[in-house]
């Protein structure tokens, strides 16, 4: 997923998320302009991985990104999810995972 921000001078706001990049590419004209006339410098983007979607169906809390970066920096890829600092496991799928299986579940390529 692609987020679209208006930038200038150090400010940053989201205007926009794309699921798909061509459409967005054949936007990028009109946001272009759009972000002009509102008196901004430029369009940026940033692109989300799906494997953040895919975690936040299996860990809950906040910062799903920083739990998955942790469960991938686990010593121990053999060991269960649940048991990795600063993890929480969605109650129903606790016990489910080894680090190595959600990491492959979830797409994450580090």
């Amino acid at each position: 997923m692609l987020r679209v921000y208006f930038e200038s001078d150090g400010y940053s706001e989201q205007v926009a998320t794309f699921q798909s990049e061509d459409l967005y590419i054949s936007m990028l004209p009109y946001l272009l302009k759009l972000a002009k006339a509102q008196g901004f410098d430029r369009v940026t983007e940033s692109n989300e991985e799906d494997w953040v979607q895919a975690a936040s169906y299996y860990l809950s809390g906040s910062d799903v990104e920083a739990q998955v970066e942790r469960i991938a920096s686990e010593e121990h890829q053999d060991e269960m999810i649940d048991y990795v600092e600063g993890v929480t496991v969605w109650e129903p799928l606790e016990n489910s995972f080894t680090c190595a299986k959600f990491l492959d579940a979830v797409g994450y390529k580090g």
